[in-house]
């Protein structure tokens, strides 16, 4: 957690987690699951921890990227994508011809459904917080595509 005196640790869980593939992305020579699987049985790696942290947080710093999703009730039959830009603090389906900020799907899972916002790098500068293009997105996707997440908001910035 983010307070306002800086991180707190809450959980300590050592498995390799879907995180450590986005982390991933700026370096995709780099097979991090490996490593994981060799720190796990004591294997030495020939890099340090620190240095192996600076070539990864530098990477990832490089190649940010975001999105949010939720399972649902709601259980299409098949994936759906659409194309979305945010406006205002809002977010709308993109018109035709228009360059969409991100992709907003729907589609089925073993639960019942699942709806994703995948935002392209290109169009979401690195920095500000991608919460509330999720909020935003998933909201949309609540009225446009009947997903019944229900509303929501962003957690409130602390610095």
């Amino acid at each position: 957690m983010l307070t306002a005196d800086g991180f707190r640790p809450t959980e300590l869980n050592p498995r390799f987690g879907a995180g450590l593939a986005t982390i991933g992305r700026g370096l995709p020579g780099l097979p991090l699951y490996l490593l994981h699987l060799a720190l796990v049985e004591g294997e030495p790696l020939g890099i340090g921890a620190r240095a192996l942290e600076a070539l990864l947080v530098e990477a990832a710093d490089g190649t940010r990227s975001g999105g949010a999703w939720t399972l649902t009730r709601a259980a299409p039959v098949v994936v759906s994508d659409h194309g979305v830009v945010f406006e205002g603090g809002a977010c709308r389906f993109a018109r035709e011809g228009e360059q969409p900020a991100g992709t907003l799907s729907f589609g089925p899972s073993s639960v019942g459904g699942f709806v994703r916002l995948s935002l392209d790098p290109a169009h979401v500068p690195a920095g500000p917080q991608v919460a509330p293009f999720g909020v935003a997105a998933l909201t949309l996707a609540d009225h446009q595509l009947g997903t019944g997440v229900g509303p929501l908001e962003p957690a409130r910035p602390v610095r």
